[in-house]
């Protein structure tokens, strides 16, 4: 069977391949030396991570350095030790899909919180709630509706979930410009122009 992915290419084929070029058996050495290498590095980049969040806490900040460390990676070893058993492979596995996932919400809500959160109370002060939360939900609409047709059914769908985010988008702007009108004309002040108050809604957080 060709292996195309998991421990048996990196353990298996790849020693393998190695093993029949000249030097192979150094080029083997130089490969598991690196797989060391870079175990190390990612334990360095693990660690500095939660020491940093560990140091920057009140709890964390009044205890000595070198305990906070030797804390940390204590624990980190002990829960190491799982992937030494028998199902290890498949803890690993299952852990690395999962967190996968989790990486990818922590992204977008760490992406979603500095371009859409921060800031967002000068805009619902100037604005109103309703401009401002109509147009959050316009533009996340709009995506998600298009991607429900995208990845949700078979076939050609490219064309209709464009289509979808178009009209979603079109009529929930739509919606949000008549309630920026209304808005201008009550809580804005009158030196405000039109391009400026757009602006702000759509640039201003």
């Amino acid at each position: 069977d060709l292996v195309k992915s998991g421990p048996a290419l990196l353990f298996g084929a790849y020693p393998a391949a190695l093993s029949t070029v000249p030097g192979g058996l150094h080029w083997v050495r130089f490969l598991f030396l690196n797989l060391f290498l870079l175990g190390i590095d990612s334990a360095f980049a693990l660690t500095e991570a939660v020491l940093t969040v560990l140091k920057d806490s009140t709890i964390g900040s009044t205890v000595p350095q070198k305990k906070v460390v030797a804390g940390t990676i204590a624990v980190g070893f002990l829960f190491g030790l799982i992937y030494t058993t028998d199902a290890g492979l498949i803890l690993l596995d299952v852990i690395d899909f999962y967190i996968n996932f989790i990486m990818l919400f922590i992204g977008f809500f760490k992406s979603f919180s500095a371009g859409w959160i921060f800031g967002i109370e000068n805009q619902i002060k100037t604005f109103g709630p309703s401009v401002v939360y109509g147009y959050m939900f316009t533009t996340f609409g709009a995506i998600v509706i298009a991607s429900c047709i995208w990845f949700g059914f078979e076939g050609d769908t490219a064309l209709i979930g464009i289509s979808a985010f178009v009209i979603w988008y079109g009529i929930g702007m739509a919606k949000c410009l008549h309630m920026l009108k209304t808005a201008e004309s009550n809580q804005i002040d009158s030196s405000w122009s039109w391009k400026s108050s757009l602006y702000d809604l759509l640039f201003g957080n």
